[in-house]
């Protein structure tokens, strides 16, 4: 009896745990189907707490912790995402969509090597994955392996000869060896495949564009309109593709189309505005921008691109508004932080814009960019002591940021620190030697220590490398002027002014040698020369008739004077130089309660005298910091979509990473767009039509460029090896063999040198 009772319970123990279980796997599936009906409605938090107890019932649920993934993913939180794919590795290393999943992101974040594992790792589990074989194929184009990046296309397409993709990755391979007929064809190919995808279309649309073949182009824009008229990514496209060739009146009823047939595409009003943009059409631009906020009234990131935009055309209460919006819900975001003090600066509010700088190094002590603005606001404040601490700051996290050494030498030249001001110039110039700003410090410096010869080489090379700017001339005529070469000085100044007639600063030079030679009738009618050069600039004509007035107080022609520096009143009402000098005239005659008022005139007007304004950047290109200097020309592009010296640089800089070619050859485009006849721009241009294996193209930009620049190595070298790419190999040979004449050491003499032995 009692083995019997014994017997019996286990037997119902067993059934309660079995029941049990039955009970868990009931819950899970309930939890699972809860999570999948979440997320279908974009509940994706409440997904999460579904799935989590999902696991807490079952940890090892690989089931569970896939689809959390994907909710992860779905409410951008790639951190989430990463963690729970790495679980699912944990409990079961040979799942391939975790690994699949696990590559992307080591691929996304650069971590090339350990992407590579895992994508390897899923082609032994299974050599005909599709994901992990386009994956493959990205890693090895990012390595500049296109050719086995090709194979890689290659075999999808033997897997699955409808693989719109790997028809469009491997044309890009093609064309970048130059096989512009067979890439023409594969994305033929990828078109047919579905004429209503519209990513075929586009690429092939974006291949002749690149060929600058509009016409065909156009052609093919129109028929996946035929295909697709409801689209608006393609609309958009149409509208650049229009805009690029300057059909202005065409692009821009392209992009209102796209409006029309997707009111809620964020991308149609950002294409929108950006065009109008480019065209200086404020108020079009504006509209569209302000669409977008309403659109997206909590996107952080298209809200501040809005500010940035209101920023850039000056219109700091709007610009004020929309940072307010943002830094309501996220009052620590760097990005809308970091413009707020900008904004500030703009306004002069320094102690405020300051305080916005300080929060965000709290944050991030990192921030360089927040230290060289809060040192500018320092500098326009006169706290220069301060700034240059702050300056040591950004300098010990960056040794090499050559705009903190430029304001660290400028405010040394302010303070008559000659010799800091000399060291960081020179520290700049043994990077960047023709940097302007570097020179002009460089020769204040040696003239403020009396070391004119050493100031007039700096001067020398002003000139020379910019001959329409007035400031070596200027410089040169005080060289001259304390050599006491007055005549010299003299032609000097004159061809300063002659260059910049609003720099009136020169007429007083120009003016203190006449003085010098007692000649008051020549300073006084080369005043009248000055106000006849600036007929429509009240402010210019204040300065100069002031100016006057004091060459006829300096010959006690006191009525005169007084009658000038009214005149200049009326001109100008906020220039203070005509009360001074009212009031000067007045102390002299004893007219003591006249120069009172015109004292209290003059602090009525501005009771706190307006400072200089704002320092740019400069470049870092030649440090060889590119990722510095790209993110350099990015910020410029960011505030003048239209700077066409930062377009051509940074098309330039992408033109070294296969990538990024595409936006290269827009950048360099722009830029020629704007500056037409600048042989730099020629240079990069045909460069990058080099590395995308235009060879024609590349070939007709540098011989322009040439004309310009005819003992440019750099250019004959680009020029050159056009020409072994086309196998005209006499005519690569003369222009290698005129590059390494010219220097034999530039940055590809060596590669020169290599290909000219083989020929």
């Amino acid at each position: 009896m009692a083995l019997f009772f014994r017997r019996l319970m286990i037997m119902l123990t067993a059934a309660l745990m079995l029941a049990g279980c039955a009970s868990d796997k009931e819950k899970i599936s309930k939890f699972m189907r809860q999570a999948d009906a979440a997320i279908g409605k974009g509940e994706y938090k409440v997904a999460e707490i579904h799935l989590k107890n999902a696991i807490q019932l079952d940890p090892r649920s690989v089931e569970a912790y896939l689809k959390l993934g994907e909710t992860y993913l779905k409410a951008e939180n790639p951190q989430g995402a990463f963690k729970a794919y790495s679980t699912v590795l944990q409990i079961d290393d040979k799942n391939t969509q975790a690994l699949v999943k696990l590559a992307t992101f080591y691929m996304l974040a650069k971590k090339l090597p350990e992407s590579e594992k895992h994508v390897q790792s899923v082609l032994r589990i299974d050599p005909n994955n599709l994901e992990a074989l386009y994956l493959s194929a990205g890693l090895n184009d990012l390595q500049s392996r296109r050719q086995e990046a090709g194979e890689v296309f290659k075999r999808i397409i033997e897997l699955d000869d409808k693989q719109v993709k790997a028809y469009i990755g491997l044309a890009g391979i093609l064309a970048n060896r130059g096989d512009m007929a067979e890439a023409e064809a594969h994305l033929q190919k990828a078109k047919s495949i579905d004429p209503h995808n519209i990513k075929p279309l586009l690429a092939l649309v974006s291949f002749y564009t690149s060929q600058m073949q509009y016409i065909p182009a156009e052609e093919e824009m129109r028929k996946a309109i035929e295909f697709n008229p409801d689209s608006a990514e393609l609309r958009i496209a149409q509208g650049n593709l229009y805009a690029r060739q300057k059909k202005t009146g065409e692009a821009e009823k392209a992009f209102l189309k796209a409006i029309e047939l997707e009111p809620q595409s964020v991308a149609a009003y950002i294409s929108a505005a950006r065009f109008y943009d480019s065209l200086k059409q404020v108020d079009q631009a504006k509209a569209m921008y302000r669409q977008l906020v309403t659109l997206k009234p909590d996107d952080s990131a298209i809200i501040l691109n809005t500010a940035h935009y209101f920023f850039k055309i000056g219109e700091p209460d709007e610009t004020s508004a929309y940072l307010e919006k943002i830094l309501s819900a996220r009052p620590n975001f760097i990005p809308a932080l970091m413009l707020k003090g900008e904004l500030l600066s703009a306004k002069r509010s320094w102690n405020e814009a300051i305080a916005i700088f300080d929060q965000i190094i709290a944050q991030d002590a990192q921030a360089g960019k927040a230290y060289y603005f809060k040192a500018l606001c320092l500098v326009e404040k006169g706290d220069f002591q301060i700034a240059k601490s702050v300056l040591n700051k950004s300098l010990q996290l960056n040794p090499q940021d050559f705009r903190a050494k430029l304001v660290y030498a400028d405010i040394s030249l302010k303070t008559r620190d000659f010799t800091n001001a000399e060291k960081f110039s020179r520290e700049v110039l043994d990077v960047l030697p023709k940097n302007f700003q570097a020179l002009t410090v460089m020769a204040k410096a040696h003239i403020g220590q009396n070391k004119l010869g050493q100031a007039q080489i700096s001067i020398d090379r002003m000139v020379q490398i910019q001959p329409d700017n007035h400031q070596g001339f200027a410089l040169q005529g005080i060289v001259q002027s304390l050599q006491k070469e007055y005549d010299s000085a003299l032609s000097s100044f004159e061809k300063a002014i002659a260059l910049e007639k609003e720099q009136l600063e020169l007429l007083n030079y120009i003016v203190g040698i006449h003085l010098i030679k007692k000649d008051f009738s020549a300073a006084l009618a080369r005043c009248d020369r000055q106000l006849d050069s600036v007929p429509s600039s009240p402010f210019h004509r204040a300065v100069i008739k002031s100016l006057k007035a004091r060459l006829y107080m300096a010959q006690n022609m006191d009525h005169e004077a007084e009658s000038i520096y009214r005149s200049a009143i009326l001109d100008y009402p906020a220039f203070t130089q005509p009360y001074y000098g009212l009031a000067q005239i007045y102390l002299r005659r004893k007219e003591t309660d006249k120069a009172i008022d015109q004292y209290n005139s003059m602090l009525e007007k501005d009771p706190e005298m307006a400072g200089p304004h704002m320092l740019l950047g400069t470049l870092y290109d030649a440090q060889n910091k590119f990722d510095l200097s790209e993110k350099h020309y990015r910020e410029v592009l960011r505030i003048d979509a239209d700077f066409a010296p930062a377009a051509n640089n940074l098309a330039f800089l992408l033109a070294g990473k296969p990538e990024k070619l595409d936006e290269a050859l827009m950048l360099a485009s722009k830029a020629k767009e704007k500056l037409p006849e600048d042989p730099s721009v020629m240079d990069t241009l045909g460069w990058i039509y080099y590395k995308k294996g235009l060879y024609d193209s590349a070939i007709a930009e540098f011989a322009d460029s040439l004309e310009k620049l005819p003992n440019n190595a750099s250019v004959h070298y680009h020029l050159g090896m056009a020409y072994h790419k086309k196998e005209s190999n006499a005519l690569a040979k003369e222009h290698l063999s005129r590059a390494l004449q010219l220097d034999g050491d530039f940055s590809g003499a060596e590669e020169a040198r290599t290909v000219m032995s083989g020929l």
